[in-house]
């Protein structure tokens, strides 16, 4: 009995990761289970791997290493920097250099300093640092263009179209779709 009801959540719960994947919500969990890098339980983009989203990839690192001392407190802020904002991670700090360069990672004072060899050059400066992963989405990131995506609670989802499955008699509602499909794939 108990097992059987086991089944019927861990259904439920894929079905749930499934429709919000196909969805478009962008919440990151169609990968839960992965290793993860970020701490979210996903692994991070490899070089080879699709292109860098914002909310998925490199907010979950700038708010893990960095939020503390650049983040939305005016009071505890450092330097001026404030990354939790693209107005103001653009606009850099009272430091030379700008803090993100789109386009450019060699240029981005972010990525020299999460980069730095020297620790008194390294950020972020208490705990640990971030690891070569973290280190190359954000390079990544930045070359890409430093595209900001809001935060998924405040994008309007979109509905998407029903994917194509080998057994469309077995769906029985929508969400059947993103199911089966997901099974034929595996």
């Amino acid at each position: 009995m108990r097992y059987a009801w086991g089944v019927r959540i861990s259904h439920i719960i894929s079905a749930t990761l499934i429709l919000g994947a196909g969805l478009g919500m962008g919440l990151g969990v169609a990968r839960l289970g992965a290793t993860s890098e970020t701490g979210f339980g996903h692994q991070l983009p490899s070089e080879n791997d699709e292109p860098v989203q914002f909310s998925r990839d490199v907010r979950p690192i700038l708010s893990g290493s960095c939020f503390k001392c650049h983040g939305p407190d005016g009071a505890a802020r450092q330097a001026g920097l404030r990354l939790d904002t693209r107005e103001g991670a653009l606009a850099g700090g009272r430091r030379a250099g700008d803090a993100i360069v789109p386009g450019d990672a060699q240029a981005s004072e972010l990525f020299k300093r999460v980069s730095a060899e020297k620790p008194s050059h390294r950020m972020p400066p208490v705990g640990d640092a971030l690891n070569p992963e973290q280190i190359d989405v954000l390079r990544r990131w930045i070359d890409q263009g430093a595209e900001w995506e809001r935060h998924w609670s405040f994008v309007a989802p979109t509905r998407q179209a029903m994917p194509m499955v080998i057994d469309p008699a077995w769906c029985k509602s929508p969400i059947d779709y993103f199911v089966m499909s997901r099974l034929d794939a595996e």
